[in-house]
């Protein structure tokens, strides 16, 4: 698999890295907001039938999240609203990347689990691979 997201700066890869082997908060309201990042680490990969993508979410609630698929190109929005005792304050972070034109988009799916959001992206079924017998 290969990971979509890591940031340009290899001092704050190792900083993510550190602090997440450590036991310290980086995601909500970590090193990614609190740097100026706003966007979430992503997993895509694909076979005959499907594209896939996992994005990792911690700290994000169902509601928190909106997806959508258009012109080939998958979005992932979190919506995050951290409320204190004295003040709040709301994150939006945006990934979309594009998926290929030949999705199913009646057939897409996602479910959150612990932290980690999976999609399901169908390929249209004229668009998959088909063998050829050879007569």
């Amino acid at each position: 698999m290969k990971r979509t997201s890591w940031p340009s700066d290899p001092f704050f890869e190792m900083d993510r890295l550190f602090n997440r082997a450590f036991g310290a908060a980086d995601f909500w309201p970590g090193s990614f907001v609190n740097a100026g990042h706003r966007d979430f680490p992503l997993d895509v990969h694909g076979d005959d039938n499907h594209y896939y993508v996992t994005a990792e979410l911690p700290g994000v609630a169902k509601n928190e999240l909106d997806l959508k698929v258009e012109n080939s190109v998958l979005s992932i929005t979190v919506n995050k609203t951290n409320k204190g005792e004295d003040a709040s304050s709301e994150s939006v972070m945006t990934r979309s990347i594009t998926v290929g034109d030949d999705i199913d988009v009646e057939g897409v799916t996602a479910k959150l689990e612990n932290g980690i959001l999976y999609v399901s992206l169908p390929k249209a079924e004229e668009r998959r691979p088909r063998k050829i017998q050879i007569g």
